[in-house]
This record gives C-alpha cells, sequence and structure tokens, in this order.
C-alpha cells in the first residue's frame, strides 16, 4: 500500500474529530455562561427597578377628622414577583432631587426605632412585619409630619445592602 494515500485518508477524520470536538467545547462553554445567569434576569433594567411602587402619599391626619397637616405617609406596593428580604433592604428618600435626611436602614419594622432626628415616625404594614416582603404587599414609610408638600417630587431608591445597589426606583408627584 502506498504510504502517501493512507496518510490523506486519516486526515479528513482527524480534521472531522477536530472539528467536532471544537463544537462540543464551544457549546459547553455557551451553556456554562447561560447556565450562571440568573433565571429572572430582567430584559429591560429600568422595568425592574420600578418594582417597588409609589403608590400614593397621604398628607392629612386619620385621627382628627382629617385636618391637613402634611403627615408624609408614603405607600410603598411590591409589584415584583419574588419575595425581598427586609433586613437586606435600606432606602434613601429624595425631595424634589434632593436627598432627606432620613434614615432607614432596614425595611423590617420591628427593628425601626422611631426618633424624630432620623426624619421617620415609624414603618408599618404588611410588608415590613416579618423577615420577607412578599409580591402584593404593602409598606408605608412615615415620614416627620411637613416633610412632604403639594407639588414635591418624591423619589425613593430602594438598595440591596448585600450587593451595595439600587434595586427599586420610583418617582412620585405628590398631590
Amino acid at each position: 500500500m502506498d504510504p502517501r494515500r493512507q496518510s490523506r485518508a486519516i486526515s479528513p477524520v482527524i480534521a472531522t474529530m477536530l472539528l467536532v470536538g471544537l463544537t462540543v467545547l464551544l457549546s459547553a462553554l455557551v451553556y456554562l455562561m447561560v447556565a450562571g445567569l440568573p433565571a429572572s434576569m430582567p430584559l429591560d433594567t429600568m422595568k425592574d427597578l420600578q418594582y417597588i411602587e409609589i403608590t400614593a402619599v397621604y398628607d392629612q391626619d386619620d385621627e382628627y377628622a382629617h385636618a391637613m397637616n402634611y403627615d408624609s405617609r408614603v405607600l410603598l406596593t411590591h409589584k415584583g414577583t419574588r419575595e425581598l428580604e427586609n433586613d437586606d433592604l435600606r432606602a434613601l428618600v429624595y425631595r424634589n432631587g434632593e436627598q432627606l435626611n432620613c434614615r432607614i436602614d432596614t425595611l423590617n419594622g420591628v427593628k425601626i426605632q422611631s426618633t424624630v432626628h432620623t426624619g421617620l415616625s415609624r414603618l408599618y404594614g404588611p410588608g415590613s412585619q416579618g423577615k420577607t416582603w412578599a409580591p402584593g404587599e404593602t409598606l408605608t414609610i412615615d415620614l416627620n409630619n411637613g416633610t412632604l408638600h403639594p407639588g414635591d417630587e418624591l423619589r425613593i431608591d430602594i438598595f440591596s445592602k448585600s450587593k451595595n445597589t439600587v434595586i427599586s426606583s420610583d418617582t412620585y408627584q405628590v398631590f
């Protein structure tokens, strides 16, 4: 048998095996990259940053015949699809683009200490009563009276403390 002819017959087999091996390797790399992404990764980042919504701002006192006292109670609604760990969340509050001197280091209402100098009277509602804030639940941030007035633009940013990133941001025009 001619040695030149034998080596030519092996070359296409080796080339095919190398191409198949390379294809399998690339497929495995693509799979590992895709499998490493979270299943709930949003396609639209801004939409994801608005899954906690400012539903209302109340400026009348419920206890005294609805007298106008600029009560500044902010109702938030969890519009997302997964529970959030309240102890991992903190909030920053802005009025007309300026950050307020309001310390909200957790959204767990049981752990909030209300004092006038923190800008927060209390935190309450179903979303703040346990370890987690479930989708559909509400949470009320009761800011010090007089903090918000009609015409103010309110923005609340919710942060994940463990990731040190904003997970939600919403703006509301107080009326």
